[in-house]
């Protein structure tokens, strides 16, 4: 009885280690997803600048 009741335990904690490692690897994958867009907007913008600045008239 006692040893069930043990292993149960065991069981629910590996279960929820592995359910914080997943939400953990979601988590970093939607910051990588951030930055990588928001690098994207930064040099999308920077190339907006740059050919404004050569199609303006001086």
């Amino acid at each position: 009885m006692l040893i069930d009741i043990l292993e149960k335990l065991d069981l629910i904690k590996a279960l929820v280690e592995e359910v914080f490692v997943v939400l953990y690897n979601f988590n970093t994958n939607i910051h990588a997803c951030m930055q990588v867009m928001s690098l994207y907007s930064f040099a999308k913008c920077s190339r907006s600048r740059i050919l404004s600045d050569m199609i303006a008239p001086s």
